[in-house]
């Protein structure tokens, strides 16, 4: 039996639940691949960032951190 193989090509609002299950995933014996060239912007927060409330690097998801972490 071949191993399960997740692969996550790009990465945006609604990978972020994966990434933070990522240890749960691998734990369970599934190998997981993700290519992501970029941190991303979250849009959640784009009203805040256009109103001046958030600053743009607070607004970006560094995808590599989140997956090492």
């Amino acid at each position: 039996m071949s191993t399960p193989h997740l692969v996550i090509a790009g990465c945006g609002h609604a990978h972020l639940d994966i990434l933070e299950r990522l240890p749960l995933l691998t734990a369970a014996g599934i190998r997981v691949t993700v290519a992501a060239p970029e941190p991303f912007w979250y849009s959640g927060m784009g009203p805040g960032l256009l109103s001046g409330r958030y600053r743009a690097e607070e607004d970006r998801v560094d995808v590599e951190h989140h997956v090492r972490a």
